[in-house]
Parts: C-alpha cells; sequence; structure tokens
C-alpha cells in the first residue's frame, strides 16, 4: 500500500500534476532564497559552488522524504478515521433514525 501512497505523494497518479503557485507568504519565501542563493553563488569560487549545489540537492531530497512520509502518515490516518467511521456500525445514523 505504501507505493500506491509514495506514487500518489509524488504525483505519480496524476495525468497533469498540480502547478502550485502558492500564498503570497510562500512565494515570498521561495523570491528570498532564490535571491540569497544567487547572492551566494556569486561570492563562491567553483569548488565552493559545487559544495554549495551538493548542499541544496541534499537539503531537497531530504524535504522531499519528509514530505512523502508526512503525506503517508497523514492518509494512514485519515484511512484510520473512515475505517472507525463504518465499524462502529452506528446504523441509526446511517438510516436517519436519531438514538436514545
Amino acid at each position: 500500500m505504501s507505493n500506491i501512497l509514495e506514487a500518489l505523494a509524488d504525483d505519480n497518479l496524476c495525468i497533469h500534476p498540480p502547478i502550485y503557485r502558492g500564498s503570497p507568504a510562500y512565494r515570498e519565501a521561495v523570491r528570498t532564497m532564490c535571491e540569497t542563493a544567487e547572492a551566494l553563488e556569486a561570492k563562491l569560487d567553483d569548488g565552493e559552488k559545487e559544495l554549495f549545489e551538493k548542499f541544496c540537492n541534499a537539503q531537497d531530497d531530504e524535504g522531499h522524504l519528509y514530505q512523502v512520509e508526512t503525506f503517508i502518515r497523514g492518509f494512514r490516518i485519515a484511512a484510520l478515521m473512515l475505517f472507525e467511521v463504518f465499524a462502529a456500525g452506528d446504523a441509526d445514523f446511517i438510516s436517519g433514525k436519531e438514538t436514545e
């Protein structure tokens, strides 16, 4: 089951993955991140740029793996909640009859 959830989390089950434009706060954070990276790269020599790129790639990988795990955990919690709703067997709720 986790393979399906990972594929869903990675947008591999979508025909057209969504483009996230984000909130104004998100866009500002991305702008700041890009400006800071450009300023750093302007000050670094080739060896330092390579090290900085390696760091950025590792940080991206870590963030992605964390997001996948968070998505899977949230999905499982939601599935457990759904199971509990149906397992309760509250026929009165489903049929519309009021309980005492």
